[in-house]
């Protein structure tokens, strides 16, 4: 859910060329950590980048910045819709150029649903699963370790590829993803959907955006064009990375009968501002080493933010566009999205460490997850020089 920066001691866009097409996705987590307990691993960032104003983006066509595809390094827009497929071997090359080619369409806008472009992105990630099945090396990075406290659901994790469907209309969204789904050779293997505060609902949309736990999320990413973004997000060859999802359930009824210091103790932040305990504003590096009259860390020493911050964890960083969601009684929580060079180096390290000990631990339940390479944008057809089509 958060990412702090590092420790006080340790100084630390819309219809796109099919060249800029499909792009997928992390997107933030402050107070409570991007990974959210059990393994929230996503409050690692460092520079504070707060998101830019959204205005009219409602017209906006997203055509991408940099090698990367769009989706990822453009601020996150309100919606979001999560599909992940299972494809046949013979049809994986006919399915991914279609989707490059739709991918491209949609973002110039619907006219025949009269519908505007609204920011729409669709960034695209091939699975592990999709490497094997075409008889291709699997990338190392690409797999995953099981973690303490998991509670994973098939059905909500894995697939060939998945598609990130993000626009700030969710009719825009909804008609996409329609269109998406019908790519012939492809089955829908599961769908999640996710919403972030609108910039019309507002006061200051390049405010953090709070999460259902009513703590700021996203408090410190890496800035897109600064040298810690690129060396957080970007591995080679230019513009590839990796996206780590996680859905993680929050006990929001737990949660919100704790009493509100005790919360601000497992976060290590205050709920009013999302300030670190040690610090006066959301933005001021917390003092890991401070301590109270007693002896006692003001900043826990199970902490999110403690145990997540980049300082005790060798600099992981990540570049998180994470989404709340609420599927009804009962399950309702956070979709962590993180995007990095090297998941082995930035997210599983950091969510070991939480898994073993975050206090956050205790109101979370991981039951969804998976991990993606995301190509470059460039081509007729996305990923095909990776897989060899």
């Amino acid at each position: 859910m958060s990412q702090d920066p590092e420790l006080a001691e340790e100084p630390e866009p819309v219809g796109f060329g099919r060249r800029r097409v499909l792009g997928l996705v992390a997107g933030g987590a402050a107070t409570a950590g991007a990974g959210l307990g059990a393994g929230a691993a996503a409050l690692v960032q460092n520079e504070q980048s707060p998101e830019p104003q959204r205005p009219g983006r409602a017209w906006e066509t997203v055509r991408g910045t940099g090698p990367g595809q769009p989706g990822i390094a453009e601020a996150p827009p309100a919606h979001l819709r999560l599909l992940a497929f299972d494809l046949e071997p013979a049809a994986a090359k006919a399915a991914l150029t279609a989707w490059t080619n739709l991918a491209a369409e949609l973002a110039a806008g619907q006219a025949d649903l009269g519908l505007a472009p609204a920011a729409l992105t669709v960034t695209a990630g091939l699975g592990q699963s999709l490497f094997a099945k075409l008889g291709r090396p699997v990338p190392g990075q690409l797999t995953m370790p099981s973690f303490a406290g998991d509670r994973l659901e098939e059905q909500r994790g894995g697939g060939d590829v998945l598609l990130q469907v993000c626009a700030e209309d969710p009719m825009v969204v909804a008609f996409a993803a329609e269109k998406l789904r019908r790519v012939p050779g492809t089955r829908l293997r599961w769908q999640q959907s996710g919403f972030r505060p609108t910039a019309a609902a507002s006061v200051n949309p390049a405010a953090t955006a709070r999460n259902l736990m009513g703590q700021l999320d996203g408090t410190a990413n890496p800035a897109p064009g600064s040298g810690l973004f690129d060396s957080a997000v970007w591995a080679q060859p230019s513009g590839t990375t990796f996206l780590v999802y996680r859905r993680i359930r929050m006990l929001l009824g737990t949660w919100h009968d704790t009493p509100p210091a005790v919360r601000e103790r497992v976060i290590g932040r205050r709920l009013t501002d999302g300030a670190p305990l040690t610090g006066k504003a959301e933005s001021d590096p917390p003092e890991l080493n401070r301590r109270d009259a007693g002896g006692e860390y003001v900043i826990a020493a199970d902490a999110h933010i403690r145990l997540a911050n980049p300082g005790v964890n060798r600099g992981a960083r990540m570049l998180r566009r994470g989404y709340s969601y609420d599927d009804g009684p009962e399950d309702a929580g956070l979709v962590f999205l993180a995007f990095q060079a090297d998941p082995r180096t930035a997210f599983v390290p950091v969510q070991e460490r939480l898994a073993a000990s975050d206090a956050l631990n205790r109101f979370t339940v991981h039951t969804g997850s998976g991990v993606y390479l995301v190509p470059p944008a460039s081509g007729t057809c996305v990923g095909a020089a990776v897989l060899g089509l």
